[in-house]
């Protein structure tokens, strides 16, 4: 009987900090994408660099499962050439528990202005990270041009590679 009553004991104190919030809750794809953006953003802010739009680009989270998948830890700049559109400047991945934090690379990647980005969109992939509402984030972020270079690169893009057969 003792048993029983320490079970549902220690049941019920665990039911009970589970709901007063003293596990903290993962955040979602959507919120972790949006914390990463903040950064992004403010960093940029504080290096008086331009701002840059924010886009969506659906592909971006397929990249991101799939370097979760890899089981890939570290941050990785530059594009994966099979994944590359041609508009996009660069690219930045990299893993992290909270994506609040910013770590150092990405920070001096955001504020990085080769070829004179314009937009930027973010993917985001998570993860289960074994305790409760613990998760591990993979962030793909990539750097556009802006609208109308883009426009008027995917043009040429299209007609070298029309010519070039």
């Amino acid at each position: 009987m003792s048993v029983r009553v320490t079970a549902l004991v220690a049941f019920s104190l665990l039911a009970a900090s589970a709901s007063n919030g003293e596990g903290a809750a993962a955040l979602t794809e959507t919120q972790a994408a949006d914390k990463v953006a903040d950064l992004v953003r403010q960093s940029r802010k504080q290096a008086n660099r331009r701002q840059l739009d924010r886009i969506e680009e659906a592909q971006l989270r397929e990249f991101a499962c799939k370097r979760a998948a890899s089981g890939a830890k570290l941050w990785h700049t530059g594009c994966d050439p099979s994944s590359q559109k041609a508009d996009v400047i660069d690219c930045f991945s990299y893993s992290t528990s909270d994506p609040a934090q910013a770590i150092p690379q990405l920070l001096s990647w955001a504020n990085q202005d080769a070829r004179d980005p314009r937009r930027f969109a973010i993917g985001v992939c998570a993860q289960p990270n074994g305790g409760i509402g613990e998760a591990q984030y993979w962030v793909e972020i990539r750097k556009y041009m802006g609208p109308a270079k883009s426009f008027f690169w995917r043009a040429g893009y299209s007609l070298a590679h029309l010519w070039s057969r």
